[in-house]
């Protein structure tokens, strides 16, 4: 799977500037992108998130952890969980953001197959057993899955958000303003999720560090 899409609005690069960001490893410094806008803004017990939007209607949403709650704990609440799977948040709250994200690059890959024999797939993993005879009888050696395995990778900068994943099994996805202003700076840990117009997750994440 790949996507790429531009921001509706793309960060203005001469605003980016350096400061520190508070990776669960230490301290590193990291490039930041900066805007200035009016834009929802939602908001939890421990958390709040924004919506940025992308050209042809999908959007990214990031979360952010208040500074005395974990990214673990946000992945246990109900609400956080209803806004990455759906995109389904209570109504926002129209108010002019000062938001920067820090330019990252990030990727990951899990072993599915503990997973997969949870969840009842045993037999292809078993090379006694396993039986792909209804999608080729063209060799005589036993076909079996020695390995599932999926992977990802996002990265955003000022123009938009690229992202792309693999799975690979181996055989030997109008309001007035307020007057209120939130500086919203994701300066530590946090969850994001690329959405479809319909809410639906394209791909999700946390960030521990930007690189």
């Amino acid at each position: 799977i790949y996507y790429s899409a531009q921001w509706t609005d793309e960060f203005n690069e001469e605003l980016n500037y350096t400061d520190v960001f508070h990776a669960p490893s230490g301290d590193v410094d990291t490039e930041y992108m900066y805007t200035g806008r009016f834009m929802d803004y939602y908001s939890g017990e421990g958390w709040g998130a924004v919506r940025l939007s992308l050209r042809g209607g999908n959007g990214m949403w990031f979360i952010l952890p208040d500074e005395d709650v974990s990214v673990d704990a946000l992945l246990e609440d109900d609400d956080v969980m209803r806004l990455m799977s759906a995109g389904e948040a209570d109504e926002g709250e129209y108010v002019r953001v000062y938001f920067s994200v820090p330019k990252f690059d990030i990727a990951s890959q899990l072993d599915l197959t503990e997973g997969l024999m949870e969840l009842g797939v045993t037999d292809v993993f078993d090379p006694d057993v396993s039986d792909f005879t209804p999608m080729t009888t063209d060799t005589d050696v036993p076909i079996y899955v020695s390995e599932a395995t999926h992977a990802a990778r996002v990265k955003i900068d000022e123009e938009g958000v690229e992202a792309a994943a693999f799975t690979v099994l181996d055989a030997p996805t109008s309001m007035a303003p307020s007057d209120e202003e939130i500086y919203f700076t994701l300066d530590r840990p946090f969850l994001f999720a690329i959405s479809s117009q319909d809410g639906l997750p394209l791909f999700a994440g946390v960030v521990n560090r930007p690189e």
